[in-house]
């Protein structure tokens, strides 16, 4: 193709995305006192942790983080540079950087700086969102000094905000056209675009295969997780699969068990915060003289990274 000076996105996600955790690299177990397992070949291309053949209850985590998570772009239209209220079309990572303000701050019609946990990749200029939609007190505002590394001053707060509360750059806006497939319904097709076209990857279903020999377990549950995390704050947990049953079986057979566990509509979506890690957990105990091999997870979903 010709060359350009601007990138190319693409608005639509993909929806074959496949992402295999297996034992031993992708997969850790959680040791407790009384657990031991080890990795085992079981054939040419299956190795898994085997437990011990001892009745014991088990906890596996698989991380999800090594993939590459997205928190999505301004658009790129290069005839609508220089937007005040956008911040331009500038190509920039939307809600990127972000941070936690420490102290309550404003109201104030003049500039007012604020206690960050970190200052790192902000600049002067810079159009912020600060506080959440949640708090009910959202605002927008822009950096006009960056004293230090644990403060930035904006140029005014229109409301009170209560601390511990984030700020972030770069807020979605464009003059570009509604995004989507046709066909759009009624005047839909004219509603301005507000948010950024989803990057990264939203899972859907994750898939957990393991063996049950001899001896059938009991209270098998598999759960799946968003973590985000701040510095000296409690982290904010999020149950894309609430820890379950969810289908896993229990009996004791000759061949691996395959369960597919599907991610409820309502806890989809592209994950796009900062410092989030994402993790499966399958916890169980064994029977009192059988073992288990936990061989993988399988994590399916849609992707964007266009």
């Amino acid at each position: 193709m010709s060359r350009t000076l601007g990138s190319l996105k693409t608005d639509q996600p993909y929806g074959d995305l496949i992402i295999a955790l297996s034992a031993p690299g992708d997969i850790v177990q959680v040791i407790l006192a009384s657990e031991t397992s080890k990795v085992t070949k079981i054939a040419a291309g299956e190795y898994s942790f085997r437990t011990a053949s001892t009745s014991s209850a088990y906890t596996f985590a698989g991380g999800v983080s090594g993939l590459i998570f997205r928190s999505g772009m301004q658009d790129d239209y290069q005839q609508a540079f220089g937007s005040t209220r956008a911040g331009g079309a500038q190509n920039l990572p939307v809600g990127f950087p972000q941070t936690l303000v420490t102290a309550s701050a404003g109201p104030s019609t003049s500039a007012v700086t604020l206690t960050v946990q970190s200052s790192v990749n902000f600049f002067v200029g810079q159009k912020i969102i600060v506080d959440t939609v949640a708090s009910g007190v959202q605002e927008y505002t822009y950096i006009t000094a960056i004293p230090s590394g644990t403060s930035i001053t904006v140029a005014s707060l229109a409301n009170a905000h209560t601390a511990f509360f984030p700020i972030s750059g770069n807020v979605f806006t464009t003059s570009g056209p509604r995004t989507g497939r046709p066909p759009f319904t009624g005047l839909s097709q004219l509603t301005p675009q507000t948010s950024a076209p989803a990057k990264g990857i939203n899972l859907q279903q994750l898939t957990v295969i393991y063996a049950v020999n001899t001896t059938a377990i009991t209270v098998p549950t598999v759960g799946l997780y968003a973590t985000q995390f701040f510095n000296n704050v409690a982290p904010t947990v999020t149950a894309l699969i609430a820890q379950a049953t969810n289908g896993l079986q229990t009996a004791a057979q000759t061949q691996p068990y395959m369960i597919t566990v599907p991610v409820p509509v309502a806890s989809q979506g592209f994950i796009v915060t900062s410092n989030t890690i994402c993790t499966v957990e399958l916890d169980f105990t064994t029977g009192g003289s059988g073992s288990v091999d936990v061989i993988g997870f399988v994590l399916g979903g849609q992707y964007n990274y266009d």
